[in-house]
């Protein structure tokens, strides 16, 4: 896996075919698979707010964050994990849905993203640089490409793609070489971003 990046913004119904288009137009390929993430928010319902997250790329792919730690899980494993959290209760949840295209070295996770009962429509663009793990030097690389292409998709009638940063991510024991937990942890934090702009 290499390093990915996100960035958000409140879109229209042009946007993902706009953008799909252009990708294939300039030679990305035209065979796309499905984009899918969820990721929850759970609450404790006693004592001081604590928040837990689980992340969710498909039922075998999911992460549980909680505090500063992460454990990968499936479902099974969740729901055991949940039965010794019983004052916890589902708060808030998100799911993007979309397209998956690859574009040379790049692949670009384009969807939609709807939570709670949020009213406008969010596009979601997640752009992996396959050939590097170094979360700092990919990370360059794709703000590059994203500036370069997809700068054009942010117009005057428009708000501009927002990045969604990664949090600290040492705090959660990881390290600068760039994993699925990486990942997890930046569709956990995408959540936290929009509970607090709502």
């Amino acid at each position: 896996m290499g390093v990915h990046g996100l960035w958000i913004r409140s879109s229209t119904s042009t946007d993902l075919p706009t953008i799909t288009s252009r990708l294939v137009g300039v030679g990305a390929s035209s065979s796309v698979q499905d984009y899918r993430v969820e990721v929850e928010q759970w609450t404790a319902r006693v004592g001081r707010e604590k928040l837990l997250h689980k992340v969710s790329f498909g039922a075998q792919e999911q992460w549980v964050i909680f505090a500063n730690a992460m454990l990968e899980t499936d479902i099974e494993g969740f729901d055991a994990i949940m039965m010794g959290m019983k004052h916890f209760v589902k708060k808030i949840s998100l799911e993007i849905t979309g397209q998956r295209i690859v574009f040379g070295d790049f692949v670009v996770c384009l969807g939609k993203l709807s939570y709670g009962n949020q009213q406008n429509p969010i596009t979601v663009i997640d752009v992996e640089y396959k050939p590097c793990v170094s979360v700092l030097k990919g990370l360059e690389l794709i703000r590059s490409f994203k500036n370069d292409f997809l700068s054009a998709f942010d117009g005057s009638s428009q708000a501009p793609f927002s990045e969604i940063p990664l949090p600290p991510y040492s705090e959660f024991g990881l390290g600068n070489d760039f994993s699925v937990s990486h990942l997890a942890l930046g569709y956990s934090h995408l959540l936290s971003v929009l509970v607090v702009r709502r």
